[in-house]
């Protein structure tokens, strides 16, 4: 069973855009890895709107275990490509953001950049597992769950849009559910 103890989301000074649903790992699952979806165009490449995240994907499986046949994805844009898939060895525990202020009428904002995403495991020490985002941005402070608790639902804020003439994001921050793990 998965009993929910709460959620967690990054403090993050822009809020462009809108909450996308929720979903949920099915019980007895957990949040074990990532694919993240960016529009990973170089700065100074000459081309105009960049965007940064496009898209987080999370895959759900028993704690230790990697069947990854559940995906969880909230709100996306269809910009950009999928990136590489990163496991950890057990569930996902916490995660930091990487995510850029606004740069004003002048500069062009990608907000959500990049996803660091914190391990745990039955034997060792926990391990970060950096995205291949784009490096554009600072991390956001750490969160994390407490013990025997691990991730098992998703939420991101999503700017629609804004046409030619707009300056776009993609993802502007995130939201997770945090269930009680028993393992």
């Amino acid at each position: 069973d998965r009993d929910v103890t709460g959620v967690q989301t990054c403090a993050l000074p822009i809020s462009w855009g809108e909450w996308g649903v929720w979903d949920f790992c099915p019980d007895r699952t957990f949040v074990v890895a990532m694919e993240l979806r960016s529009d990973r165009v170089a700065s100074g490449s000459g081309r105009g709107d960049q965007m940064g995240l496009t898209a987080i994907k999370f895959y759900c499986s028993e704690p230790g275990t990697f069947n990854g046949t559940t995906t969880l994805t909230s709100s996306t844009t269809t910009d950009g490509a999928w990136g590489s898939k990163f496991y950890c060895s057990h569930t996902v525990v916490g995660f930091q953001l990487r995510s850029e202020a606004d740069q004003g009428s002048s500069g062009d904002d990608t907000a959500a950049n990049n996803l660091r995403l914190i391990c745990s495991s039955a034997d060792s020490a926990a391990a970060v597992l950096e995205g291949d985002g784009p490096a554009r941005g600072d991390w956001t402070t750490t969160q994390r769950c407490f013990p025997r608790q691990a991730i098992c639902g998703l939420q991101t804020m999503v700017e629609p849009s804004l046409g030619s003439a707009g300056d776009d994001t993609g993802v502007n921050n995130l939201r997770v559910e945090i269930g009680r793990a028993h393992v």
